[in-house]
């Protein structure tokens, strides 16, 4: 019997061995000789023993708790490759700002039609995050963490792998949250967030992505703000991504093709530009950074945490706060740069992935970074970037690449180099995202064309539309003609919203807003118009300008919760929370009216 379970256990690691060779695509002696080139100042990158005592010390966090704050149904009917996404948010943000969390829900949902769960954390260990991950994991895509949620750390003992000697290192492991079925080893059983071993089926099933700007030395949810409202820009087409250029910037220790052309399946052979060897230069670079022609920067560069060497000798850098003070135009970043993305480092300043996602006085466009917590970065560029060219997010081209590039069984040269690799900021950005619309957009026959939401710039005429019973449709435009017989068959659901002159994207024009809504039934040839209201901000009392009978009034905040009814035309609003909300009344000759307002 003790024979034959060491041929087993022999025969396992020649099957792993195997998917090994298939699944790593690069040889020891490969990554060896990329490894030499990082310099010695590299290889010193070592623990943050502050974030050890902040995040790791039971004692110093709050219990845990959890709470399920806010859901959003999957529309069946036009959902994407992303079924459901999971927003875990820190219980101090959410509290600070639920109406930028549950816009930035709706944001998702409309673009992917996707379920959408939130929840808010207080403390907790990796473990118990996990717990919580693990129990949303029936068809998830993805998560995204929003605030400061409790770090995993992997731990690695000094170790050669030939020409090279890694240090000993512990570093931040988002890919601990990736992988929900592997078995991840505690390095002491009396200290939690620190692993040390990976085994099992090391496969990620989800994606991550952290928007936190906790560690910073700004204030936080001002932070958090703005770029939560960068975000939506882009998620409501305001911010215009139109497959400008990328462009890569590699240190000559990395001066070969694979660097230099790595981002061609993602905008195509002619929109990027390759800077290398003999240009690789501190000035050249900044200028691009500021450069409105390109939307995706890699750059391939000896680093620290908070500073980009341009030098071998390390006398020309370029620090965190100095990035973090440009106004930078791209929207993306790959940083193949030594802990970039080490969010957690105690070293003067934010990390340099922050530095690129946030930006003092909100001077950034950046949406996403990825790059690595450690030593190393990501090599097998064409995993990551053809699914990112084929528009996928950049969550998803992330996890394939994992799946793609590292296989089944993760080598030694493997975890030294990719264990530490994380994204930064929204992961559900895609650099494809288009942003074509309609000016004027008209309706004809309906019935095919409902669980719907139109997004246009100008006007959009219904004439002859018949709404499927049961089903939904959301117009959004700043004009809403309604003509012919338009039949909304109860209990179907019709609703109009004012855009206020956003372009348009063709990922989202065609979605559904399937939120909570009210219920209208409208068989009429009436024009949606603008009611006159004031004042506007309102503190107490809130007047429509009106000649008509109201037959009803309803308001609605952000979330789409009808939050008052009345008929008056004078309105006391004082007990409402400060805010955006949304009036819309009903004449009795049928005539509907809609105006936003905003409550001090």
């Amino acid at each position: 019997m003790k024979y034959k379970n060491y041929c087993l256990y022999i025969l396992l690691i020649i099957f792993c061995n195997i998917n090994d060779l298939f699944a790593e695509y690069i040889s020891e002696a490969k990554y060896d000789s990329l490894a030499m080139y990082f310099t010695e100042q590299d290889m010193k990158s070592t623990y943050d023993d502050s974030a050890f005592s902040r995040f790791n010390n039971d004692n110093n966090l709050r219990s845990f708790t959890q709470t399920h704050e806010y859901c959003i149904s999957q529309d069946n009917n036009n959902v994407t490759y992303i079924n459901k996404i999971l927003v875990l948010v820190n219980d101090y943000v959410y509290e600070e700002m639920p109406d930028y969390i549950i816009r930035y829900a709706h944001d998702i949902h409309n673009a992917f039609g996707c379920i959408v769960d939130i929840i808010s954390i207080s403390g907790g260990t990796s473990a118990q995050i996990k717990s919580v991950i693990s129990s949303y994991s029936n068809n998830l895509n993805g998560v995204v963490m929003i605030g400061y949620i409790a770090t995993a750390y992997y731990y690695n003992a000094a170790t050669s792998t030939g020409s090279t000697d890694w240090p000993e290192d512990t570093y931040p492991c988002d890919l601990f949250y990736m992988d929900l079925d592997g078995t991840w080893q505690l390095k002491n059983e009396s200290v939690n967030n620190i692993y040390d071993n990976h085994t099992g089926n090391v496969k990620p099933e989800i994606f991550v992505g952290r928007i936190n700007t906790s560690s910073m030395d700004n204030d936080e949810i001002e932070d958090l703000k703005h770029y939560m409202n960068r975000n939506h820009r882009y998620w409501t087409g305001k911010k215009v991504l139109n497959k400008q250029r990328a462009l890569t910037f590699t240190y000559k220790d990395w001066n070969t093709s694979d660097f230099w052309n790595s981002v061609s399946p993602l905008y195509g052979n002619s929109y990027y530009d390759a800077v290398k060897a003999n240009r690789f230069d501190k000035d050249l670079y900044i200028s691009y950074l500021q450069n409105n022609s390109y939307e995706f920067i890699q750059i391939a560069s000896h680093s620290y945490p908070n500073n980009h060497l341009f030098d071998s000798n390390g006398d020309t850098t370029l620090c965190s706060e100095d990035i973090y003070s440009l106004n930078k135009k791209p929207i993306g970043y790959n940083l193949f740069c030594c802990s970039a993305c080490r969010w957690t480092s105690s070293s003067a300043g934010q990390c340099l992935g922050e530095s690129y996602l946030y930006g003092i006085d909100n001077k950034t466009e950046a949406l996403a970074v990825i790059g690595s917590t450690k030593v190393g970065g990501m090599l097998g560029f064409d995993d990551f970037y053809t699914p990112l060219g084929n528009q996928k997010c950049i969550g998803e081209a992330y996890k394939m690449w994992w799946v793609d590039h590292c296989g089944s069984c993760h080598s030694k040269s493997e975890k030294l180099w990719f264990y530490g690799m994380t994204i930064l900021g929204d992961p559900l950005v895609n650099f494809n995202f288009t942003n074509e619309c309609d000016d004027i957009l008209v309706l004809n026959s309906g019935e095919e064309l409902t669980n719907r939401n139109y997004y246009v710039q100008n006007k959009i005429v219904v004439q002859n539309y018949s709404i499927t019973q049961g089903q939904s449709v959301t117009m959004s435009a700043p004009e809403i003609h309604i003509t012919g017989n338009f039949i909304c068959k109860s209990p179907s659901v019709f609703k109009t919203n004012i855009n206020d002159n956003c372009v348009c994207n063709n990922s989202t024009r065609d979605m559904v807003r399937n939120s909570k809504i009210n219920k209208n039934t409208y068989n009429s040839e009436k024009l949606i118009q603008f009611a006159t209201i004031y004042p506007n901000p309102v503190e107490n009392v809130l007047t429509i300008e009106t000649s008509d009978t109201l037959e009803k009034v309803s308001i609605y905040n952000l979330s789409g919760q009808c939050v008052m009814h009345t008929t008056m035309t004078q309105i006391n609003v004082a007990a409402l929370p400060q805010g955006m909300y949304l009036l819309r009344a009903m004449t009795t000759d049928g005539t509907p009216l809609q105006a936003k307002f905003i409550k001090q």
